[in-house]
């Protein structure tokens, strides 16, 4: 299968499987009671965390090991350490749930050890799953792995509609989800799997190539998480809830990065590998000026569309998370890119995880010290103020880096440029938009509108790149239908 199908298949896959992760976020949020909500959202952190703490970076090593020649002989022992932690974390998952029951003080986590430890131990078996499909070439599998037990969960979700909703009921279908993604792993994959193989020399192997990995995996996800570990310790189950919403990133947008970047970052190692660095730089101020076609309209765009958004996606249980969420979109405004991805393609990862290790320590004496002073707002606001901190500061080492200049290293002026026009843009609509109708439907077709028309303005003012690739696909599809 060719590059360009495959890739076609992975991104249209996770697109659906993240359009149908966002609509069972509506589900639950409509028909749980808010402080069952806010349990719920509590266990989904816990469940991210012990994850990216326990994996130990090992779908990284998943991808490398398994697209070997030596694919078999790396399998069988990639997943004897799978079950192998997953069934450690089942044993310890007591521990665990204790430890979230003294950051949140929620009963619910001591009450309900067996069912959140499944979740935590099967989950740690999940996480590996699609870069194991996709190492081992069988794309149209990830595609049916992506989907399934993604489209179960929703469907579950309907039925139990018909019912009572209690977190009980949701986590154990979390728990059948989990169960009908391994079997659907174990299924697209025993034919590669043989125990001769099994060595604990090539276990080592995974193990000391995926930690430092997963190290900076830990630490990114701490730091994503650290704000509502802090605002767990200090607030109620209820406004947990409604901050959580507030904080709520919307899983598109990391698609839309992730997407350029995991192309990008093979071109800018090759040139490295030649000392290339004059190209480095076109490279990646070339694609912050085509990002921020894309990322500064969406944050404008939010952040004036906020209110309609957040009751659109949460219902009107959540209006108090409207100005959560409007100031931490502040933060799209800086993520016109992977600032790793230099790091990663120049072989400077230990530079990153330093970074990564600053900022955990800056968010977390921040969030504390405005946690305690402003409650949720503090935390709202510390994580912004982290974030900035980190991008210059990696900005920083990007400098150095390439050999460049400072105000070489980000595309200030057309970033700047953006920022304006779209905050104009938007100001006008939304002003006409308040005055004609405080319509939840009636804001979304606003905000649409908003970013149409931004994304046009910036493609004709700063790059047209996007815009002129998607011309020329409706005028292929035009054309083969004529």
């Amino acid at each position: 299968m060719s590059i360009k199908k495959s890739s076609t298949i992975l991104l249209v896959s996770r697109f659906v499987k993240t359009l149908i992760d966002i609509i069972s976020v509506m589900i639950l949020s409509r028909y749980l009671e808010i402080a069952d909500y806010g349990i719920y959202r509590q266990i989904v952190i816990s469940q991210q965390l012990v994850v990216s703490v326990l994996t130990l970076g090992i779908p990284n090593a998943a991808l490398y090991y398994l697209s070997s020649k030596k694919e078999k002989e790396y399998l069988i022992n990639l997943y004897t350490m799978l079950f192998s932690i997953s069934f450690l974390v089942l044993l310890i998952s007591p521990i665990l749930t204790n430890l979230f029951y003294l950051n949140f003080k929620v009963i619910f986590f001591r009450k309900n050890e067996l069912i959140i430890g499944l979740i935590y131990s099967l989950s740690i078996f999940s996480s590996v799953a699609e870069n194991v499909l996709v190492a081992l070439n069988k794309i149209k599998n990830v595609a049916v792995y992506a989907l399934i037990p993604t489209t179960f969960w929703l469907v579950g979700l309907l039925v139990l509609y018909t019912s009572k909703y209690t977190v009980q009921n949701i986590l154990t279908l979390m728990i059948l989800r989990y169960l009908v993604g391994i079997i659907l792993l174990v299924m697209f994959t025993y034919k590669e799997i043989n125990f001769r193989f099994l060595n604990i020399k090539k276990i080592r192997d995974i193990l000391v190539f995926g930690i430092p990995i997963g190290l900076s995996s830990m630490l990114g996800i701490l730091n994503k998480n650290v704000d509502k570990l802090i605002v767990g310790y200090f607030v109620n189950n209820t406004d947990f809830a409604v901050f959580s919403n507030g904080a709520y990133e919307i899983p598109f947008l990391s698609l839309i990065t992730s997407s350029l970047y995991t192309v990008l970052i093979p071109q800018m190692a090759k040139l490295n590998e030649i000392k290339d660095t004059k190209n480095i730089k076109k490279l990646w101020l070339r694609a912050g000026n085509i990002m921020i076609t894309i990322m500064i309209p969406l944050a404008s765009t939010f952040i004036f569309f906020s209110k309609p958004f957040i009751l659109f996606m949460f219902s009107n249980k959540y209006l108090d998370s409207v100005e959560y969420f409007r100031i931490y979109q502040i933060m799209l405004y800086f993520r016109i890119y992977v600032y790793g991805s230099v790091f990663v393609a120049t072989k400077n990862s230990k530079l990153y995880l330093t970074n990564a290790l600053y900022s955990l320590v800056f968010n977390f004496v921040l969030d504390i010290l405005l946690v305690i002073k402003f409650g949720p707002l503090g935390a709202v606001a510390a994580t912004v103020m982290t974030t900035v901190f980190s991008i210059f500061l990696q900005l920083k080492y990007i400098k150095d880096i390439l050999k460049i200049k400072f105000v070489e290293v980000f595309p200030w002026k057309n970033w700047i440029l953006a920022i304006a026009l779209t905050i104009l843009i938007n100001s006008v609509l939304y002003t006409i938009y308040h005055l004609i109708s405080n319509n939840v439907y009636m804001g979304l077709l606003f905000m649409m509108m908003s970013f149409i028309l931004s994304f046009y303005v910036l493609s004709k003012k700063v790059n047209g790149e996007i815009l002129d690739y998607s011309v020329s696909i409706l005028k292929k599809m035009f054309k083969n239908k004529e």
